[in-house]
């Protein structure tokens, strides 16, 4: 984990504190390899990415399969209403 070596004091006590609280949940191995992952990724390490690309290690890359399809149309809908394309709330 060379990218620790080039940190800011305040960042690398960040980093090493969310090691240490990352591996107490899902291991070292994976821990380590959801490092690798995020830095591959951002550039960077910061706890939120480092737990979720920890678990996706830790769970083997499971994918998670539905039953049925998603329907994302209420959310969108709702979207619409906070961006002002609708005139009417009540049109939910």
């Amino acid at each position: 984990m060379a990218f620790l070596d080039s940190e800011a004091p305040a960042d690398l006590g960040a980093d090493l504190r969310a090691l240490r609280d990352v591996s107490a949940r899902r291991g070292w191995a994976a821990t380590v390899e959801g490092a690798l992952r995020s830095l591959g990724a951002t550039g960077g390490v910061d706890a939120a990415t480092l737990e979720l690309a920890a678990a996706r290690a830790a769970a083997g890359d499971a994918s998670v399969e539905y039953d049925e399809p998603v329907d994302l149309a209420g959310y969108n809908r709702a979207f619409e209403l906070l961006e002002g394309g609708a005139s009417d709330a009540e049109a939910i």
